[in-house]
Parts: C-alpha cells; sequence; structure tokens
C-alpha cells in the first residue's frame, strides 16, 4: 500500500516540476521582452527630444526669412494689386454643374 503513494507522490512531484520550469522559462522570456521594449522606449524618447530640438532650429522665424528671401520670389502687396472682394469674377453656373 506504501509503495503505490509513493509512487502517485513522485509523479506528481514530477508534474510540479516541470510546471515550475515552464513557468520559469515563461517569466524569463516575458522579462526579455519588457527589457526589449523598454530600451526601444527610452530610444524612442530620446529620438523625439532631438527631433523637437531639431523642429525647433528649423523654425527660427530668422532662419525662415533668410531662406524666403533667398529662395522666394516675394514681394510686398502693392495698393493696385489689392480689391474688393465683389470685384472677383463668379464662377460659370454651367463649369460648376460639371
Amino acid at each position: 500500500m506504501l509503495k503505490p503513494a509513493f509512487f502517485l507522490s513522485f509523479i506528481i512531484l514530477g508534474v510540479i516540476a516541470f510546471v515550475l520550469f515552464e513557468v520559469e522559462y515563461r517569466v524569463d522570456s516575458l522579462r526579455a521582452q519588457f527589457s526589449e521594449v523598454n530600451h526601444e522606449l527610452v530610444a524612442d524618447r530620446e529620438a523625439i527630444h532631438v527631433l523637437r530640438a531639431e523642429w525647433s532650429y528649423l523654425n527660427q522665424p530668422e532662419r525662415l526669412k533668410k531662406l524666403s528671401q533667398k529662395y522666394l520670389a516675394l514681394e510686398t502687396a502693392r495698393p493696385k494689386q489689392i480689391r474688393d472682394i465683389g470685384a472677383i469674377p463668379l464662377r460659370d453656373q454651367n463649369l460648376a454643374a460639371r
């Protein structure tokens, strides 16, 4: 009678050991994934910080003014160019229906 109980407890102990090993393996895998995601998060935050600094530099009004003067042929609006909104011709109704 003692032998079947000993054999059964040995099997239960083996199953418990296997389950604990499997749980430990899964926990280690999840820790590795968590560490990887955490490193990616830190890298993304640093990249965002750099991009914000670069955006701030690129949008300086003085810099944009110099670039617009260099590359755009913009002139000051003359009073002759300013019109009343009523001077704009209305769209032809036949063209609008197409």
